[in-house]
């Protein structure tokens, strides 16, 4: 597992995710999805947005596989950390 602060682009160890129901249902769902696409040239992330789209949350699976597709800083947290 890797959490990354997409702005500052720096690594987090400890996340608390404070849902409501329904954006706890929109990230059940959308894990779902990206499992499903896994491999395919759909990509390998979703994004999960709150209803006033101010914070959202990247969901991305990566193999060993699939390094290859994720940006270059991400290749090297997902190796290095």
């Amino acid at each position: 597992m890797r959490i990354v602060d997409e702005l500052s682009d720096q690594p987090l160890r400890y996340v608390q995710l404070l849902l409501t129901p329904s954006e706890a249902h929109d990230l059940h769902g959308a894990l779902g999805e990206v499992l499903e696409r896994l491999g395919t040239t759909y990509g390998d992330h979703v994004h999960v947005s709150d209803l006033e789209m101010s914070r959202r949350i990247t969901l991305s699976i990566y193999t060993s596989e699939n390094l290859d597709q994720f940006d270059p800083k991400y290749r090297r947290l997902i190796v290095e950390d």
